[in-house]
């Protein structure tokens, strides 16, 4: 988990970790909250609130449409002949 005080991230125990001065530290949490949030959110697992997605069964799938009909050239029509 990254370093946390309450629910948000500690910043000054991240910059001091990696070594980052107060502008690297600034660019640092506008790139980096997102990717540290998702992997909180990881970590702590599926929410009890959340309903679980059902996996897909045989039901429910739509079938692709056929193929469309081939049509039938000029001299084809002429003999009633096809391939």
């Amino acid at each position: 988990m990254p370093p946390q005080t309450g629910n948000k991230l500690d910043w000054k125990e991240i910059g001091l970790a990696c070594d980052l001065d107060d502008d690297s530290l600034r660019v640092t949490k506008r790139l980096a909250k997102h990717g540290f949030e998702a992997i909180i959110r990881w970590l702590k697992g599926p929410s009890a609130s959340k309903p679980d997605r059902k996996t897909p069964t045989g039901q429910g799938w739509v079938k692709a449409p056929a193929a469309p009909a081939r049509r039938v050239g000029l001299d084809q029509r002429r003999f009633g002949t096809t391939r």
